[in-house]
């Protein structure tokens, strides 16, 4: 068997919707040419396949992203839909499509690649360091805001929402490691970003945001924390950084209706567990490899040194946002 290994051709799009909705039945085809067509970074070179007489038969998409780390944004190659078909398993295609995937990021300038996984062992014989990061689970119960206390739903086509959201999401993510660099793009936070995150609740002082969460229901009916926002200077009268989480996740709750909710957020949202939130369980793991080190700025280079010596545990304020995941 001689297997062809390139890049996607555009007009092989529609074989390639139908070949990783295939494979990934409990996930529609809506999903993944959303996360093409919403995608303002795609790239053709990214998409990795093996062909087998004109037919797909296994493939890996590297997706063009830039991560906060160090406080400097860093050129992150994301892996994804990775999947081949079970006829063609057990031959090495998925090894050489992401040895593929990898020399396409390095050509890209790629200075660390990301991505999430449940077969560890796959991924760590290519170079990727596996990185656990903890979850809480709470149960919450819904709290209806009232006039005064300046929380509502937010609307990313409402163009007020849209900018006081991405400013404070620049400012705040900034302050952390991992999470996606959205440089104000208004193709992606209109079409990616309103599309995954689910329901927005904002918190406002005197007219200016200085909160959000957004939750996102699964399908057994728990609410996942999408991405939060914080800022830390609020005006005289709010509630204080430690009481936020509280005050916003009562209020987005009562969003979903009447019943208490159970919520699973990172523990970065509460790291003192001042809620008295219960471990839950790790939905994927993060695993992290550096793709091209001469790129990582001194500041990044130590983050990602503290995130590998921890051995499995992320170091404080590290993650990446699930309204981004691939």
């Amino acid at each position: 068997m001689t297997l062809e290994f390139r890049s996607l051709r555009e007009n092989e799009l529609p074989q390639w919707f139908e070949h990783v909705s295939g494979i990934f039945r409990k996930t529609p085809r809506s999903y993944f040419e959303r996360h093409w067509y919403a995608d303002p970074w795609r790239d053709l070179e990214g998409i990795r396949v093996a062909m087998d007489a004109g037919r797909i038969v296994g493939t890996v998409r590297a997706f063009r992203r830039y991560v906060y780390l160090g406080g400097d944004a860093i050129p992150m190659g994301g892996i994804g839909e990775v999947s081949t078909r079970p006829d063609y398993r057990g031959q090495g295609v998925s090894y050489r499509l992401l040895e593929d995937a990898l020399r396409t990021m390095e050509a890209w300038g790629t200075a660390v690649s990301m991505l999430f996984a449940s077969r560890h062992g796959h991924y760590a014989r290519h170079g990727w360091s596996l990185v656990r990061n903890p979850l809480r689970s709470l149960i919450v119960r819904p709290k209806k805001a009232e006039a005064e206390d300046g929380i509502r739903p937010l609307d990313l086509a409402a163009e007020g929402d849209l900018k006081q959201v991405s400013q404070l999401y620049a400012r705040f993510s900034r302050s952390m490691e991992g999470p996606v660099v959205r440089r104000n793009d208004d193709c992606y936070w209109h079409r990616w970003v309103a599309e995954e995150w689910g329901q927005g609740f904002g918190l406002f002082r005197d007219g200016r945001l200085v909160g959000y969460v957004a939750l996102k229901q699964q399908s057994d009916g728990r609410l996942f924390l999408q991405e939060f926002a914080f800022d830390p200077v609020c005006p005289a009268g709010g509630p204080s950084m430690a009481d936020m989480p509280a005050v916003l996740l009562e209020q987005a709750v009562a969003g979903f209706g009447p019943l208490a909710r159970q919520v699973v957020f990172p523990t970065i949202l509460d790291p003192d567990n001042l809620l008295g939130a219960d471990q839950a369980p790790i939905l994927e793991d993060w695993m992290v490899k550096v793709v091209r080190p001469e790129i990582l700025s001194p500041s990044a280079t130590a983050v990602i040194q503290a995130l590998l010596a921890e051995k499995a545990a992320a170091p404080p304020r590290f993650w990446f946002w699930p309204t981004d995941w691939f």
